[in-house]
């Protein structure tokens, strides 16, 4: 990072808080709320009649149309996954990082594990 700045390159300070290594201390979660929603590990789900483990991430992909390699196309892929832990990392007490940790369906097959039901909600099967 010092040749970014040498350079005339300005870094962020997000960036510098996160090349500085956090704490060696990580505080876990059963459950953790931002931004209006709840998320819950799956052992903290297990047994209740709601669920909130279930996570689901849209990533923009390229890939060619209809086989063939000349078309390149961009389209959405949804990526489905279970909340395993909640990790939340400190970096020096200057900003904090929460991460997911998810096992992922293997979703190679299109619509392989998941089925649509009433009202177009989406279930994995």
């Amino acid at each position: 990072m010092e040749g970014l700045v040498e350079s005339g390159v300005e870094v962020p300070e997000e960036i510098h808080i996160l090349a500085n290594e956090p704490f060696m201390i990580a505080t876990t979660y059963n459950s953790y709320a931002i931004n209006g929603f709840k998320f819950h590990t799956f052992s903290y789900d297990e047994g209740r009649p709601v669920q909130g483990s279930g996570v689901a991430l849209v990533a923009q992909t390229s890939c060619f149309e209809n086989g063939n390699n000349v078309d390149l196309v961009m389209r959405n892929k949804i990526y489905y996954g279970i909340i395993k832990e909640i990790i939340e990392l400190n970096y020096r007490n200057k900003g904090n990082i929460v991460l997911f940790k998810c096992d992922w369906v293997d979703n190679r097959i299109q619509d392989k594990w998941v089925k649509k039901i009433n009202l177009g909600l989406q279930v994995l099967i």
